[in-house]
């Protein structure tokens, strides 16, 4: 690393203890084995392809970078240029120092020394409700408009987008005492038994050769499996019905793709496969302030002239279709995610434990931090460190790729 935006906590090999530094776990046999800081997201696969650690902390504003957007994770990170072909474009501090390997921010005789600039960081709005003196319990909501993530570069796969389909809402126990904090997510690519890339019911999800078993999920709604090829309403009045255009999935929103492949993918990988439907598994007890989310995230993953006309991803003129969202529940317990025959590859697995390339161990579970003081949080609004993890799984996102994404968001006083 050479500048401190360098040295996000979601980038595991720049990781610093000073100028230029490394921390142990970012060298050697330990690369990759940094904790995950902050808010951030962890792509993975288990194909060779780069897939890294996405950092959600911010990016540098105004977004007008000579080479796109800047991480960072404080305003002192970003700064303009001063002079040059790039005179008050925004820059990083060291950003095309010798060495560094990256182009010169501010070339032409520019400096990158001018009034530091604003780094935008990811944005929600926890509205939690009266207490239940009896429980101790509250109700908690994220309004879908409040959450804003930043765009996030994830190497060959393209700039990945998340958004709230819809509103968040969850449960808050400031007593301790409920019961399910903890979540595990089990998918299979394959319940087909006796095709290539089944690995049998023994080494993932029960085998379905009719491809009609459903799961109950928490809110009492099914998750059902997809034959690949047919499409489905994802959301709306029609959930769950088949359709082939967006007014069969009412109501129509320009934002987000409801009559959508029912496993994701654009383009029909394996035709007539039975894929799993999503299995939650809830286990724990609630700690004292303990919460558990569900939220609808959309995440487009933005490849090659899909840009409008402000050249900047993650905005509302990018070409490419909006992604359909996937309920995701965020806890400040712990998360864990399984996915089997990933790829359509007998007993190829994403799991703890299991190695994903680039990335190293998968990471495949993470555990959160409570409210530390409800109190504070009614009376300061401060959630006192909470730390909300979750995930999903997705098949054939890019070309036969199947890929699970954990997310982590630490939540700070405003």
């Amino acid at each position: 690393c050479t500048t401190a935006g360098q040295c996000n906590g979601c980038t595991p090999n720049t990781r610093c203890t000073g100028a230029g530094v490394p921390v142990a776990c970012c060298t050697g046999v330990n690369q990759g084995t940094c904790p995950l800081l902050g808010s951030c997201a962890v792509v993975q696969n288990k194909n060779s392809v780069v897939v890294p650690r996405i950092a959600l902390n911010g990016v540098c504003v105004p977004r007008n970078g000579a080479n796109g957007d800047l991480g960072c994770t404080l305003d002192a990170d970003c700064r303009s240029c001063v002079g040059g072909t790039n005179d008050g474009l925004t820059c990083l501090p060291g950003q095309g120092a010798p060495g560094s390997g990256q182009q010169d921010p501010c070339p032409g005789g520019g400096t990158c020394t001018g009034t530091a600039t604003t780094c935008q960081l990811p944005e929600l709005t926890m509205e939690v409700g009266p207490t239940d003196p009896g429980t101790g319990e509250a109700q908690v909501t994220i309004p879908k408009d409040s959450l804003v993530l930043m765009p996030a570069a994830a190497g060959s796969i393209g700039t990945v987008c998340v958004k709230a389909g819809s509103d968040g809402v969850g449960v808050l126990d400031c007593n301790g005492g409920r019961p399910n904090l903890d979540v595990t997510l089990s998918r299979d690519h394959n319940l087909i038994p006796g095709s290539p890339g089944n690995s049998g019911s023994a080494n993932g999800l029960p085998d379905d050769p009719e491809c009609d078993d459903n799961y109950v999920l928490p809110d009492a709604s099914l998750s059902r499996p997809c034959v690949e090829g047919t499409a489905r309403c994802n959301s709306g009045t029609n959930q769950d019905m088949l359709c082939t255009v967006e007014s069969d999935c009412p109501p129509v929103d320009p934002e987000i793709k409801r009559c959508a492949l029912c496993n994701t993918a654009t383009i029909t990988q394996h035709p007539g496969i039975c894929n799993s439907p999503t299995k939650v598994e809830l286990s724990g007890t609630y700690n004292s302030g303990g919460l558990l989310l569900s939220m609808p995230l959309a995440l487009t993953v933005l490849k090659g002239a899909v840009l409008g006309p402000d050249n900047l991803p993650c905005t509302p003129d990018d070409t490419a279709n909006p992604a359909s969202p996937v309920g995701v529940l965020l806890s400040s317990g712990t998360s864990i995610m399984r996915m089997y025959d990933v790829n359509n590859i007998a007993n190829n697995k994403i799991a703890p434990g299991e190695t994903c390339p680039i990335v190293g161990p998968c990471v495949a579970q993470l555990t959160g931090t409570p409210v530390a003081s409800c109190s504070s949080l009614y009376s300061l609004g401060d959630p006192g460190g909470l730390q909300l993890s979750g995930g999903f799984g997705a098949f054939d996102i890019d070309l036969t790729l199947d890929l699970v994404t954990v997310f982590q968001f630490k939540l700070v006083k405003p």
